[in-house]
């Protein structure tokens, strides 16, 4: 969890007018929007030692579905939906945003799936996904961003969720 969070800290805390710094402002939106590959996630924080106190918060950590809710200093846009909360769970990382879900699904026009969010594939195993949860600070809410299905990709996550 350690290392995703320092993807957000570094996509905050660069100067974007640099160029090398203007490209990892974006490796948030990317990993969001699902342009990261499975190689590159496992990899995207080599280096990178922030404090991250200063541009991300914890605000509630879940054990069922496990998971992780963060505030962000700045905003991020992605998928069309602009927010300062993050959720990040095995598997998955999420923008926090309050439009109601049948809205975002057929905005991305994304499909519905029994017991599962609702997807598009995104190609190499991924998914652009939309759901809903009922906990304390998510419940009325959707989440909206991406699915690693591969396994290297997902378990890379769920070890950062584990680190935390």
């Amino acid at each position: 969890m350690k290392a995703i969070l320092g993807v957000i800290v570094a996509a905050l805390a660069l100067d974007p007018a640099q160029g090398a710094q203007a490209d990892a402002s974006s490796r948030l939106e990317r990993a969001l929007s699902c342009q990261i590959d499975k190689g590159e996630l496992g990899s995207i924080m080599a280096g990178i030692d922030h404090d991250l106190a200063n541009k991300v918060r914890l605000i509630r950590q879940y054990a069922m579905p496990t998971g992780n809710l963060y505030r962000l200093d700045q905003p991020v846009a992605v998928l069309g939906y602009t927010a300062r909360e993050l959720y990040i769970q095995p598997g998955r990382i999420a923008l926090v945003v309050d439009t109601d879900l049948p809205e975002v699904i057929q905005q991305l026009e994304l499909e519905t799936v029994p017991f599962s969010p609702a997807r598009k594939p995104a190609g190499g195993n991924r998914d652009i996904v939309a759901w809903q949860l009922g906990q304390d600070g998510l419940a009325g809410r959707t989440l909206v961003g991406c699915e690693y299905q591969d396994p290297a990709a997902a378990d890379w996550l769920e070890l950062q969720q584990a680190a935390k």
